[in-house]
């Protein structure tokens, strides 16, 4: 029997639209326009230290005290065994896992999902959060676990290993995004509830393999957190007793959201994924809805799409009860990984109605011409022209050059954390031996690194860190992003 090997034009032309947002990405790494500031300096600056003196913890959460899970800082540290620089790091530990990870997961769908939709909504999701790419945050990677277990939990069949996954998958999602792990945890938990009862119901399983299977997730949940367990045996539950205080205290906090911002943020991650007005956005979901709410009272649903419908409806529902009942601050963070129930949502609409579909992927060719005349912009834009890892870059490259004697350097930030310099130099000038990296030495030679501000900010800097009394101005470097260097020399 032959076996054709044609390849379907439009699954070609949707291939290379998913090529477009890919470019857009490497090329922001490559040239260094991507933003590096304090969080991923620190990131990584604690990802180097892991490698002499490994950690049980990661970065800081939102709440003073309590920390991520130690895994981003391990995935970071393991590439900083091959290149310190901050542009490979970034290019293996955030876009590689987007651009291998995103279709590889989306492809795993493609038995009850039309595999021409599943492209265009990787297509857009890459080209409308292309900083998730780019940008190097440990909430980021959460989407991916998020999209992973979605699947895992959607499986008709109830396998226990299935299920630990399930449970791995929760675990290594709040270890990433701590409030998203939350409402994943609840939301898969409840899930499991519903599904093994109906199961119960049918006589499918009895009681006892419906506490085990429970009990089988919790288990991999519990794998994933041993690193925090440890962590708190040493020191005596400090976040533990930190989050229970947090819980008392909310009562007494003034914050929260309205309704009608909440469910603005919410919808809002669905208007990013479509490049669509507010209100288009609403229009565009209502049908979805319509379609897949048609075929469930038509009982046409299979049961996978019936089990997708549930968890991404639960999951809504929770992330609803939760956020609009607490009294803290909602910030948009918290709603990174709605835009993976948004796909789902989507690719089960444009599954079950060719209009929808067919609209879908012509919408996703309009947005690719779109983005298509905007590529020789992001090619001609200028790394050293703005704030960026290549212009912090150039900045240390030329102070190593140009010091022909031990020097020290200073930089002035609002709120004084300096970790992106840091990390530049302690790279950098790892070999160079004029460099006083501890600050052990009066030195005669000092750079002021002095970004844009007001003039009596940048004098009082200057004056602080080296009085006119021992210093005097020998040069001042003008960078093209308009930040100051400002060389110093003893009197």
């Amino acid at each position: 029997m032959k076996i054709s090997t044609k390849i379907k034009p439009r699954y070609l032309i949707l291939a290379l639209c998913y090529l477009l947002p890919i470019t857009f990405s490497i090329n922001s790494i490559i040239k260094g326009t991507v933003p590096f500031w304090h969080d991923p300096a620190r990131d990584l600056l604690q990802a180097w230290n892991n490698q002499t003196d490994p950690t049980l913890i990661g970065p800081p959460t939102g709440i003073e005290g309590i920390f991520y899970g130690p895994y981003w800082i391990w995935w970071l540290s393991f590439w900083q065994l091959f290149s310190k620089s901050p542009r490979f790091v970034i290019l293996m530990s955030q876009a590689v896992p987007y651009f291998l990870g995103l279709p590889a997961l989306l492809f795993l769908f493609r038995k009850s999902l039309k595999t021409s939709v599943l492209i265009s909504l990787c297509f857009l999701f890459l080209f409308a959060f292309v900083n998730y790419t780019n940008f190097l945050w440990n909430p980021h990677l959460s989407l991916l676990f998020l999209l992973a277990l979605i699947w895992s939990a959607t499986q008709t069949k109830l396998t226990p290993k299935h299920i630990f996954l399930s449970g791995l998958l929760v675990g290594f999602t709040g270890n990433f995004h701590m409030s998203i792990g939350l409402i994943t945890a609840i939301t898969t938990f409840i899930y499991y509830l519903v599904v093994s009862g109906k199961a119960l119901s049918c006589k499918a399983i009895s009681l006892k393999q419906v506490g085990i299977l429970l009990l089988t997730f919790v288990t991999g949940i519990a794998l994933t957190i041993l690193p925090f367990i440890v962590f708190e045996l040493r020191h005596d539950f400090l976040q533990t007793q930190t989050f229970i205080e947090n819980i008392q205290a909310e009562t007494n906090t003034l914050g929260g959201i309205k309704n009608s911002e909440l469910f603005q943020k919410f919808t809002g991650q669905a208007s990013r994924l479509l490049k669509t007005t507010y209100y288009q956005t609403i229009a565009i979901l209502f049908v979805a809805s319509l379609v897949i709410f048609a075929d469930l009272m038509q009982k046409q649903l299979s049961l996978y799409n019936k089990q997708l419908l549930l968890f991404c409806t639960l999951f809504s529902l929770v992330l609803f009860g939760i956020y609009g009942s607490t009294s803290n601050p909602v910030w948009d963070y918290h709603f990174l990984g709605v835009e993976i129930i948004f796909v789902c949502w989507l690719a089960l609409a444009a599954s079950l109605n060719r209009f929808f579909r067919w609209g879908l992927i012509v919408w996703s060719i309009f947005i690719f011409f779109q983005a298509l005349w905007s590529l020789p912009l992001a090619f001609k834009q200028n790394a050293l022209g703005i704030p960026s890892v290549g212009s912090k870059q150039h900045i240390v490259e030329q102070i190593l050059q140009d010091a022909d004697r031990p020097f020290q350097w200073e930089a002035y930030s609002n709120d004084w954390r300096t970790t992106d310099f840091e990390y530049l130099f302690r790279w950098l000038a790892l070999n160079n031996s004029n460099y006083d990296n501890l600050r052990e030495k009066q030195v005669d030679l000092k750079y002021l690194i002095i970004p844009v501000t007001s003039q009596d900010l940048r004098d009082d800097f200057i004056n602080y860190k080296s009085s006119d009394d021992e210093f005097t101005t020998e040069s001042v470097w003008k960078m093209q992003d308009y930040t100051e260097v400002i060389k110093r020399v003893r009197k």
